[in-house]
């Protein structure tokens, strides 16, 4: 006979292997699955048509950056006489965020315009209009640290701003602002802005060692140059959005991401930070960045004074320059609420004597049945797609021709 305890044990261990039997078989499961969804996201069809890319972008996609760190091709500092230039400044949607080199509404124009007119591109990511004026006018190089917070914006901040900030607070000023940055670097679920950068060999790393040399190399350059104002240019157009008006850090602070840690590079992680990014805002915090945009066009906000004086500022370099200013708000929709907000911003560049394009009317007569989910550039990229982009290339052309063609007769 058996023992009552061997035959226990002999029970015990039949379980057990049962429940280790279902536990292999679950995480066999799971593995499949997460391998499974992760091919699926990395496949062009998942990235254009399903979900959207939350690693590398599509090779078609991918930017075609200059030697001055620009998504445009190089250009000469002299001018042909025969030549109109045409500089553009913007942020994301200028720069052409997630569509194709010959898609950005820059090189369409330019198309557009022929080879009488030289089109030239100095926009950038998450770039205000202050941001523009200082690559017109103050430019200094790529000493800024430019990270990503989530998949909506970036926060840029100059090595001479922080320099002076600490020349003025004494040598630990900058422990809070350091600390804070390396957290939200390692913290962030998207990676594609760095992969993006470092196509042209400065990554997102590469930006915080600079930061964090600050520390120890006081004698860093804070050199500076009128980039835009170098080119000559005959007309410059500004590609306006409307938190344009909205200094960068708050722009941060107005999004409060949630992040699941990142303990593996995979595809997967990213997009189910996004998916729960989007249950917070819907569930949890609604629309924190809309109520920050709204409350900036309240025009007794004290912060238009700021934005006012960017203007004037920006205003006086291209009168002093004998350079024609263009204001384009690049409507992404045309309701209410931002019809006046874009009328608001109109009337504000034209107070100081830059002329502006109203969008407005044309884009509701184009897509005015077609939702943003068909027009913008991929599932989960909201910036605006190639239709967009050759609507915003049309129509600006179809206000400059008139100028071009009067500034080839003189």
């Amino acid at each position: 006979m058996i023992p009552n305890d061997l035959k226990s044990l002999k029970k015990i261990s039949s379980r057990l292997k049962v429940v280790f039997k279902t536990i292999s078989i679950s995480l066999g499961g799971i593995v499949f699955i997460i391998l499974f969804l992760e091919i699926f996201l990395r496949s062009e069809y998942s990235q254009y048509n399903v979900f959207g890319p939350f690693g590398d972008l599509p090779e078609r996609l991918v930017p075609t950056i200059n030697s001055k760190g620009f998504r445009d091709v190089d250009h000469s500092f002299d001018k042909p006489d025969s030549v109109v230039r045409v500089l553009f400044l913007g942020d994301s949607f200028t720069f052409g965020f997630s569509v194709a080199d010959n898609e950005v509404y820059t090189n369409i124009f330019a198309e557009l315009a022929g080879p009488t007119v030289e089109v030239i591109n100095l926009s950038w990511p998450g770039w205000n209009t202050k941001n523009q004026l200082d690559v017109l006018t103050n430019w200094v190089g790529w000493n800024y640290i430019n990270f990503m917070y989530s998949n909506d914006t970036l926060w840029n901040y100059s090595i001479p701003d922080l320099l002076k900030e600490y020349n003025n607070r004494g040598k630990n000023s900058l422990k809070n602002e350091l600390d804070y940055l390396k957290e939200q670097y390692r913290k962030s679920s998207d990676k594609r802005i760095y992969e993006l950068y470092s196509k042209y060999g400065l990554s997102g790393t590469d930006y915080l060692r600079k930061l964090f040399q600050l520390q120890n190399e006081l004698s860093i350059s804070s050199k500076t140059e009128p980039l835009g104002i170098l080119y000559k240019p005959d007309v410059v157009v500004i590609g306006f959005v409307l938190n344009d008006v909205i200094p960068n850090e708050e722009q941060l602070l107005a999004r409060n991401n949630l992040q699941i840690p990142f303990l593996i590079d995979l595809d997967v992680i990213r997009f189910l930070n996004h998916k729960l990014n989007r249950l917070h805002i819907k569930y949890i915090e609604p629309k924190p960045f809309s109520n920050t945009l709204k409350s900036y066009y309240d025009l007794e906000n004290k912060n238009w004074k700021n934005y006012e004086e960017v203007l004037v500022k920006l205003a006086g370099v291209l009168k002093e320059n004998n350079i024609i200013g263009i204001a384009v708000p690049l409507v992404t929709g045309c309701w209410d609420e931002s019809t006046k907000w874009y009328r608001i911003i109109r009337n504000k560049f034209e107070a100081v004597g830059i002329k502006t394009v109203d969008l407005c009317p044309s884009f509701n007569e184009k897509f005015s049945t077609v939702s943003w989910s068909e027009l913008q550039a991929l599932p989960n990229d909201r910036h605006p797609g190639p239709e967009v982009h050759k609507f915003y290339a049309t129509e600006i052309w179809k206000n400059l021709e008139p100028i071009v063609k009067n500034l080839h007769n003189n």
